[in-house]
């Protein structure tokens, strides 16, 4: 999801500017939120391995990718 919304972005921008706009998005996200989706979209993690490393239920990973990928998307323009 983070490459398409840097491809995406750098529509309007060049790569660099993308990236680090990108980049202070995903650093101004809530610590939790931040550390899921960079876990799912940068490693590579499974939604039940995060949820596993986090002690927390499935679904509430898969919440907060959702919320998280709605988020940078509206902060990037993009819905």
């Amino acid at each position: 999801m983070i490459a398409c919304v840097s491809t995406l972005a750098s529509m309007e921008t060049t790569p660099r500017e993308s990236s680090v706009s990108l980049a202070t998005l995903i650093a101004a996200l809530p610590s939790e939120e931040r550390a899921i989706l960079t876990l799912h979209y940068v490693l590579g993690h499974s939604v039940d391995e995060i949820a596993a490393t986090l002690s927390v239920e499935p679904r509430a990973v898969e919440v907060v990718l959702k919320v998280g990928k709605v988020r940078l998307a509206t902060a990037l323009g993009m819905s």
